[in-house]
Formats: structure tokens, C-alpha cells, sequence
């Protein structure tokens, strides 16, 4: 999940390392790019997500941003580590 696009921003630091539980929700697709709707953790995207697969023919992660309809699924939960890999 981005939390936020760049560098961390600095209200996000103090979670670097912390394992999050997010409740899976929503999913969405269309003919480039997957994804499903979670919360449990703060995010800067208007609808925060998980990018799941991308189309190799034209598709880029950041066009799950522009997903205009999610549909309700039977919630589940994950867990992740909050990271920066602004620099990897």
C-alpha cells in the first residue's frame, strides 16, 4: 500500500518497522491495472489501496488511483510492515 508518494513523510516515521493489519474491503479493475480498497492505516491516496496486478501491455501501478468504481467484497485481513523504499 503507498502511503504516501516520495520520501515518508515525517507524521509517518514513527510507524517505520511497525507490522500494520489492514481490512481488505473493496476491489476494483479494469482492462490495465487490479486492486483492492483496505483500511486499518492512514494513507494520502483518496481512496487507499493495494495495487495487485498491472497490465505488461500499457498498464502502470499509478493508474489504480484512477479507479472510479470498487465493489464491496467479504472483508478479510493482512498484515505488512510499514517501509520506505523511496530509495531502493
Amino acid at each position: 500500500m503507498t502511503i504516501n508518494l516520495g520520501e515518508i513523510s515525517h507524521e509517518y516515521e514513527k510507524y517505520l518497522g511497525m507490522t500494520v493489519r489492514l481490512s481488505v474491503n473493496t476491489i476494483a479493475m479494469d482492462d490495465k491495472v487490479i486492486a483492492v480498497g483496505v483500511s486499518g492505516f492512514p494513507s494520502k491516496n483518496k481512496i487507499p489501496h493495494i495495487t495487485l496486478a498491472v497490465n505488461p501491455e500499457g498498464g502502470k501501478p499509478f493508474m489504480s488511483n484512477k479507479i472510479e468504481e470498487w465493489k464491496d467484497i467479504v472483508p478479510f485481513e493482512i498484515t505488512g510492515e510499514v517501509r520506505n523504499i523511496y530509495n531502493i
